[in-house]
């Protein structure tokens, strides 16, 4: 690591940690419209500080922030970023879940991992450049959104118009905790989600003593439920696995080296085994390489406090269908469409109302391995590589108009979830093992 940029971090650490707590006191949840320009006006006042003043642009959302930092070399990195937060209404917090609070080497706050101690890493890390009169060893690309807490709406749209200006060798997102063990992982793809909503209508309610007679609604849909997922976990549509790429090799040993049984999951569950009754390395097979279906919920007649004594006349489901290589949102909701109809079940409507696509780089790619080098430099420990992850993000839309831009990414946050929960918060070690983590990542990337 250059020793000019290593001097300059340790004697600015204090200063990398009040400017965390100055984003973090910005309550940036994606609904509140005015925090939300606060938040992206103060990053842009700090980045224009160190000679890269973004471009805010408003596609109808919010403000994302776009900007380039030109490097040594002709290489480009695409950094992706979010500022948007979640709520922090829970009745747990024990400090100001947006007062930036110093505890026990810890700085608390509603986005001190998720995102907000990764963007300042980021912004710290590209000063400290400026700062030594170096430029960065490859062009920096920074896109950081405010949206990504609800799905993104308006990211497609603005990758699409600006698409020139983004196009990198490879992109790289800070955006995760540390492997519960405590090694950084590197994360080399998502799984997409084909969100699909089934209905069923009927003429209109009768009283429920004609429920001899009359088709029910509420029934309907469960019968036609009942056909897609087997007990075991197993998904029936007909021709679902048809298009999907089998686990690898690979992947399962990548997987097997975790160390990771699902012991204290399979406790926090109050059940005895999980779905399928799977165990050893089939519980990371089948949570991170095999597609999923998850019922996310039933509406439809009534229950208490509400009493109708009817027959129902619509019912309504929403599912969330976790894709793998190959599968595409449209085809599954086509596979859905035909298994219903040939199941019987053609008048149960069937419609994709969101889609986001899956990732997938080489975990040997130029960028995963400089990345890999990077986290265990700057964290002194040994780093665990993913396939992919069980979950699902705006890598898809990145992948899927930039198919040739390989992707990685990382997080700095602490072995415990705290994401998205009461008392988020980030390590004061790690957040600065964080932006010499990203310093040593353009290094590394220059030299690939």
């Amino acid at each position: 690591m250059n020793p000019t940029i290593q001097s300059y971090l340790k004697d600015h650490a204090d200063e990398h940690v009040r400017d965390l707590q100055a984003l973090l006191r910005f309550p940036s949840i994606a609904a509140r419209t005015d925090d939300i320009w606060r938040c992206a006006t103060w990053l842009a006042d700090f980045m224009a500080g160190f000679g890269a003043p973004p471009e805010l642009i408003a596609d109808g959302g919010n403000p994302v922030l776009l900007a380039e930092m030109p490097g040594q070399s002709p290489k480009t990195l695409l950094i992706y970023l979010h500022y948007d937060v979640q709520p922090a209404d829970e009745p747990d917090w024990l400090s100001d879940p947006f007062g930036g609070e110093v505890r026990d080497g810890r700085i608390y706050g509603r986005g001190a991992v998720d995102n907000k101690g990764p963007v300042m890493a980021v912004l710290e890390a590209l000063r400290a450049y400026h700062a030594c009169g170096m430029q960065p060893p490859v062009t920096v690309r920074f896109l950081c959104e405010g949206e990504e807490e609800i799905s993104s709406p308006t990211l497609p749209g603005i990758l699409g118009r600006y698409h020139d200006r983004i196009a990198s060798d490879a992109l790289v997102n800070f955006d995760d905790n540390v492997w519960v063990d405590g090694r950084p992982r590197v994360v080399c793809g998502i799984k997409g989600i084909a969100k699909i909503r089934l209905e069923v209508r009927t003429r209109r309610e009768f009283h429920a003593m004609m429920s001899p007679l009359i088709e029910n609604a509420a029934w309907r849909l469960v019968w036609a439920l009942n056909t897609l997922v087997a007990p075991d976990g197993r998904i029936l549509i007909r021709d679902f696995y048809d298009e999907v790429v089998p686990p690898q090799p690979r992947d399962v040993a990548l997987l097997a080296d975790l160390g990771w049984s699902g012991d204290e999951l399979l406790a926090a569950s109050g059940r005895t085994a999980f779905v399928g009754g799977v165990s050893g390395t089939e519980v990371l097979t089948r949570l991170y390489l095999e597609p999923t279906i998850n019922l996310g919920g039933i509406s439809g007649g009534y229950v208490l406090p509400e009493q109708k004594g009817v027959v129902p006349a619509f019912a309504a489901a929403e599912m969330r269908v976790g894709t793998v290589p190959n599968q595409m949102p449209e085809r599954v909701l086509a596979l859905i469409r035909a298994h219903l109809d040939a199941a019987g079940f053609g008048d149960v409507q069937a419609s994709l109302i969101s889609r986001n696509p899956w990732a997938r780089t080489p975990v040997d790619s130029p960028i995963a391995q400089a990345l890999r080098k990077s986290l265990a430099g700057a964290f002194e420990r040994d780093v665990v590589l993913f396939p992919t992850y069980p979950g699902s993000g705006p890598e898809g839309v990145f992948q899927e108009l930039f198919p040739n831009m390989q992707q990685a990414y990382s997080g700095f946050g602490p072995t415990e979830d705290n994401l998205h929960a009461p008392n988020e918060y980030i390590v004061i070690d790690d957040y600065l093992r964080g932006i010499e983590t990203v310093v040593r990542l353009l290094e590394e990337y220059a030299r690939v």
